[in-house]
């Protein structure tokens, strides 16, 4: 099995180089049922996740958690290389690491970590072992891999700092989308509309539809679509509320919609998702 939006059978491990020209060949904002790594090995990328936009640069890494809405944005005239690594937490957690708070810190947020370039050849080359043997892929790969794996966490907590001046959410230099995406995360469950949001932020509705388009890489309309989606999947995942209650409190007036809207985003219906998410925690 190669890696999909469902499942996979192993770690897996690619390499790919991006301009700014690349047109994506799957929906730009998606998740995976399990994490990636990413490894920015060149130039500059911007990375969408977690409701922010966060800026890598060569060597820096971003762990990304199984069904957290993410995309990459690449505005560089120079082309970016980046290596993707997708597992799950099973490949790699064993005794050694369950009581060390360093390894935990992975876990535990969303942050980019950089590799200082004195140690960045050696990150480099470990990279390259690891996409040699996924091409290998035979019976002793998958082993493999997750040895390469556990081994990379730990080069990382011995050389990699966590990035802590990360934009907390996007552009920061930017005053007015600021407000405009706070605003939104603090009021995601009421009526919002364009006009009333580029209102808040004090620019016309027109120039700030360009502006957040721009700035994001989304319409407002699905940037706003997105916070509620996540609020939803997260009272999915662990309330007992009715479907149609959830779609209220987060803002979709229409649950025909709000079901809609979920399914295009997460690829199954909210009832599913709900079943889904009860069957991971009882197994």
């Amino acid at each position: 099995m190669r890696v999909s939006n469902s499942d996979i059978d192993r770690i897996y491990v690619n390499i790919a180089t991006r301009t700014k020209e690349y047109k994506f060949n799957m929906p730009d904002n998606h998740f995976h049922q399990y994490y990636e790594l990413y490894y920015c090995k060149s130039s500059t990328c911007s990375y969408f996740v977690n409701n922010r936009i966060l800026e890598l640069h060569s060597g820096d890494f971003l762990l990304v958690p199984p069904r957290e809405m993410h995309y990459t944005k690449y505005n560089s005239a120079t082309p970016c290389t980046r290596i993707n690594i997708y597992f799950k937490y099973s490949d790699l957690v064993d005794n050694t690491f369950f009581t060390n708070e360093d390894f935990k810190k992975y876990f535990t947020t969303i942050e980019v970590f950089h590799v200082p370039n004195a140690y960045q050849n050696k990150i480099n080359e470990h990279l390259q072992n690891m996409l040699a043997e996924d091409k290998i892929d035979d019976n002793y790969s998958a082993v493999n891999l997750r040895l390469y794996l556990k081994q990379l966490f730990f080069l990382c907590m011995r050389f990699c700092k966590f990035n802590q001046s990360t934009p907390a959410i996007i552009n920061t230099l930017d005053e007015q989308i600021l407000t405009a995406l706070r605003y939104i995360s603090d009021n995601y469950a009421e009526t919002l509309s364009l006009e009333s949001v580029a209102s808040i932020s004090g620019l016309s509705y027109t120039y700030f539809s360009k502006k957040f388009k721009l700035t994001t890489g989304m319409r407002f309309k699905e940037y706003l679509n997105i916070v509620r989606l996540k609020h939803a999947a997260t009272e999915l995942a662990t309330t007992n509320i009715s479907i149609t209650e959830i779609a209220i409190n987060c803002g979709f007036n229409d649950s025909n919609y709000f079901t809609d809207v979920f399914k295009k985003i997460y690829g199954l219906s909210p009832r599913k998702y709900r079943k889904n998410s009860y069957s991971e925690i009882s197994s």
